[in-house]
């Protein structure tokens, strides 16, 4: 006969050959994290971050709905939402041991902000003529924009034919005015998606000083979205500003939107290449 404590010591062993024990562990927890904003249209993704329990776990939406376009698979919700809105659901997660624990989550679906333009001011007193590159940062499917960029004409004059595109798959019609410069810009290849430089221009300071710049620029998408917003850059601390309600730039004071038609060859002013 087989002592006791020689079965103990057998059975230990076996059930170790076995994998993973269903033992007490950590308790289940779902994070009640704040989920990421959705934007109408784009692609979206987040995965839930489950603690303690027991591997494999199962999710399911427990009450509430999802946003239009987002499924949830495996503890991530995904898709492409086509409605905004504010969606509450409530998410429940069970494990292995038969444990489960539910939250409360909202997602936000907006529509996404407009790009952003960046004037690159030089951060330095400036005593002679400077090129200035202009870029966009974040854009979404971007076509077109117009952006109207003004300064002091008492301290800095435009340089004429200085406008010069970044890369050949930018079109640009500018016109430039004293202490102002109106550029329209067409994406001639596919849309643009996140940032690059869209072109520059020089200016030449009647004596040495700082340099502040201003610009007003409205945006165009492929799926004919429009966006506006507002910027400025100077070489002492400045914040720029962004909205979705700035004004149009038509020279008449009244609304406008950039159409094919406004992005064409300029025959009697200077064209970046």
């Amino acid at each position: 006969m087989k002592r006791p404590w020689r079965l103990a010591l057998l059975l230990s062993v076996m059930l170790g050959g076995c994998g993973e024990l269903n033992t007490p562990g950590d308790p289940l927890t779902l994070f009640a994290s704040t989920l990421d904003p959705a934007y109408l249209n784009e692609s979206y993704t987040f995965d839930f971050v489950v603690n303690g329990g027991l591997a494999p776990y199962n999710f399911e939406l427990r009450d509430g709905r999802l946003p239009p376009g987002l499924t949830l698979e495996n503890g991530s919700l995904s898709g492409t939402p086509t409605r905004e809105g504010n969606f509450d659901f409530t998410l429940r997660v069970n494990d292995a041991n038969l444990s489960r624990t539910e939250e409360d989550f909202t997602v936000d679906v907006t529509t996404a902000p407009p790009a952003e333009l960046i004037l690159n001011v030089p951060p330095t007193t400036i005593s002679e003529v400077v090129r200035i590159p202009i870029s966009v940062q974040e854009a979404r499917n971007l076509q077109a924009l117009r952006t109207q960029i003004t300064w002091d004409d008492t301290l800095f004059k435009f340089v004429g034919g200085s406008v010069q595109a970044a890369q050949g798959s930018v079109a640009l019609l500018q016109r430039a005015r004293p202490g102002q410069l109106s550029v329209d810009v067409s994406f001639l290849g596919p849309s643009l998606n996140g940032d690059a430089e869209l072109f520059s221009f020089e200016l030449r300071p009647t004596e040495p000083n700082t340099l502040t710049l201003e610009a007003r620029t409205e945006y165009r998408t492929r799926d004919d979205g429009y966006g506006f917003s507002s910027s400025q850059d100077s070489a002492e601390p400045a914040a720029g500003t962004s909205d979705q309600t700035g004004d149009n730039l038509n020279e008449s004071g009244t609304p406008d939107t950039i159409t094919p038609d406004t992005i064409t060859p300029d025959t009697t002013g200077d064209t970046g290449r």
